[in-house]
This record gives C-alpha cells, sequence and structure tokens, in this order.
C-alpha cells in the first residue's frame, strides 16, 4: 500500500498491492467531502495516475465551521435515486444528534425513485443524557426496531435501559461508581432474568469475582488474583481455565508494562504470547506459541529521534493436517515485511507491504 498525506496530515490517496485504490478530497476545513474508490485495476506505480477511471463516489456535507456531518450519499452502483442513498442528520443546539433519516426500499418502491424515507429521532433530557431514541415503525417487508428509553440514578449513571415489548436492564452501582451488577429481564417471552454479578475487594476496589446466570443456569466464577506487591493483574481463573500475566521487571522501562500471558487449562499451557520491550518500553514484537510450536513471529523497528515504526516483520507458521485431522508439520514458510516512510510533520506518507515471495498480502497489519 502506497500512501500520500498532504500538510494537514490527512491522507490524499492510497493504492497498491492488497487494498482498494482510493482517493479522499477535503474543504478548506480539513473536513472530507468526498471518497473516490475503485473496485477493480491493478494500481501498483509508484505515483498517482494521471488520468483515473471513473470511480464509485461517497459524499459528505457540512454546516459552516462546524465538524457535525449534515448529509452522507452514498456511491450509484446501478441508477438509483440519489434521495435513495442519501442519509441527513439534524442536530440538537448543543450538537448532540436529533434525528437520521435514511430510505428502506420495500418492494412496492422504486429503486430509481427517492420515496420520503425513515426517520429515528433521538430525545434527551434537561441534563442533556440521552432519554429516548425513537426509532420507525415497520414497513410491507422491515419489522420495526424497538425504541430504547434509558433512566438514570442521582448520580448522573445509568439505571435501566429499555427495548420497548422486547427486555429491560437494570443496573446497579458500588459506592465508587463502578457498575456491580447487570439484570436483563426479558418483557416477551417469560424467560428468567440474566445477571452479571461483579465483586470487588473492600480496600483496593479492585474487581476479584465476576459472577453470570441465566435462570437457573450458572456459568463458572471467574476469580481475578493480583500480585501482593505490585497490585497488577496476576491471573484470571474460570473452572479449569487459566490466564497468566507476566510484566517488565522492577526498574525497567517503563516498570509495569504487560510482557507474557499465558493461557492454560487444566495445568497444561495453550497458548504462549511474549510482548519484549526496548529501552524505551516500545513494543520490540510479538511472539505466540501453541502447544509448544511457534505459530507467529512479528518485530518492528522505529525511527531513531521518534516512536514511530518504521518497519514491520511478520512470520507466519504453515500448519499441515492429514486426512484425519491430525497435525503432520508445520513450518515458517510465509514471511511478509512492511515498510513505513514519515514524511512531514512525522505522518505517514507511505506503506509499502510484500510477501517474501512477492505475491501481494492477504491480511493487513
Amino acid at each position: 500500500m502506497i500512501s500520500s498525506v498532504q500538510r494537514a496530515g490527512a491522507v490524499d490517496t492510497q493504492m497498491g498491492p492488497g487494498d482498494s485504490p482510493s482517493q479522499m478530497l477535503y474543504d478548506s476545513q480539513a473536513r472530507m467531502t468526498q471518497l473516490h474508490t475503485w473496485r477493480s485495476g491493478t494500481w501498483t506505480g509508484a505515483t498517482w495516475p494521471a488520468s483515473p477511471p471513473a470511480a464509485d463516489i461517497t459524499e459528505w456535507t457540512y454546516p459552516p465551521s462546524l465538524d457535525l456531518n449534515l448529509t452522507k450519499k452514498y456511491p450509484d452502483l446501478g441508477g438509483q435515486d440519489a434521495a435513495r442513498r442519501t442519509v441527513t442528520y439534524t442536530y440538537w443546539r448543543n450538537g448532540a444528534l436529533a434525528t437520521r433519516r435514511w430510505q428502506r426500499l420495500p418492494g412496492s418502491y422504486s429503486n430509481t425513485v427517492g420515496g420520503a424515507g425513515v426517520v429515528t429521532s433521538y430525545w434527551y433530557d434537561a441534563h442533556a443524557r440521552l432519554q429516548t431514541i425513537d426509532y420507525p415503525g415497520a414497513t410491507t417487508t422491515v419489522a420495526a426496531t424497538p425504541d430504547v428509553s434509558y433512566t438514570y440514578n442521582p448520580a448522573g449513571r445509568v439505571n435501566t435501559r429499555t427495548e420497548a415489548g422486547q427486555a429491560s436492564s437494570t443496573y446497579l452501582y458500588t459506592a465508587w461508581g463502578q457498575p456491580f451488577k447487570e439484570t436483563v429481564t426479558s418483557l416477551a417471552n417469560g424467560f428468567a432474568p440474566s445477571e452479571v454479578e461483579r465483586t470487588f475487594e473492600l480496600t483496593t476496589n479492585r474487581i476479584d469475582l465476576l459472577k453470570i446466570k441465566s435462570g437457573a443456569i450458572v456459568a463458572p466464577n471467574v476469580d481475578h488474583g493480583f500480585h501482593a506487591t505490585t497490585g497488577l493483574l496476576d491471573t484470571v481463573v474460570a473452572d479449569a481455565r487459566t490466564i497468566t500475566y507476566g510484566y517488565t521487571a522492577s526498574g525497567a522501562t517503563p516498570t509495569g508494562t504487560p510482557r507474557a500471558r499465558t493461557y492454560g487449562h487444566s495445568g497444561s499451557t495453550l497458548l504462549y504470547t511474549e510482548m519484549p520491550r526496548n529501552s524505551r518500553g516500545l513494543l520490540d514484537g510479538v511472539s505466540h506459541v501453541q502447544s509448544s510450536v511457534p505459530v507467529l513471529y512479528q518485530s518492528m523497528t522505529y525511527a531513531y529521534n521518534v516512536d514511530r515504526v518504521t518497519s514491520i516483520r511478520r512470520r507466519l507458521a504453515m500448519r499441515n493436517y492429514s486426512k484425519l485431522g491430525t497435525q503432520k508439520f508445520v513450518h515458517h514458510a510465509m514471511e511478509m515485511n512492511s515498510r513505513i516512510s514519515l514524511g512531514a510533520f512525522e505522518m505517514i506518507s507511505r506503506v509499502l507491504r510484500m510477501w517474501q515471495d512477492g505475491c501481494r498480502p492477504r491480511e493487513k497489519v
């Protein structure tokens, strides 16, 4: 992928193997007004084409001097009326979203003729807290979306969340303000309530136990263990499953940074992840070992004077299985390197990614 960046730090163009070409246009206030995308063609040159073919265009409009989106018009993918492709927004005086209008397409409507659209409205209380989301009703082909309403406790935290005719959630909080219990009650089918309950340590206010149940079905408790000296999370245990965390040693830079994570079951290690750091505390690499077999290794380098990545090297393990599904062998056959260039103001100006065999990448870094 190759990206060009304008002086304001916003990406202008993007192209290259593994990415769909795209071009971004901005107004004088650096707000994106158009996004041009192409669904075909091989754009692997070092510079943007002088005369690119016709693009799919997404457009945005804004009010003067505000970064509030008034309309978003999607690309025309085949003779669609502009109203069919446009979402419009209105706002309250404080900038909170008031309405969102868009088009549904029941079978009785023409794809090329704009309809009146449907509207979702957002209502707030005197303290500007979201109180109701009023969704549109049903159409001939689309079921109604339940309206959602909220109530708040004296501290301003959500007390209940109700989906009309469907379910209601009630929240309880500790004296410190953490949510310690959530109860979901069905309003439609008579199911028993589901509960999520958290227990916190009295002196440190750290989470100690997590309990989840749905009616008579009770999930294993999730217990959290912390280091007696550092106070950092050491273990998370649920039934026979465990997660153990390791950190940089005392005096390292920075002390207490997560460095390793071990997933285990019944005393056996299933996955070990290591995340070494350099002297500035930046991530040097990530390695995953599954059942004693390395499956992924990724390393990073940085610019000497800024904490910006300049290259990423990723090595993937390729597994081979027999017809019975048993693993025969593992080898690191694929490697992908990414070179990242920094432009003015240390903004990313170009990213070049390539597999070791020269093929286009199949996944983004």
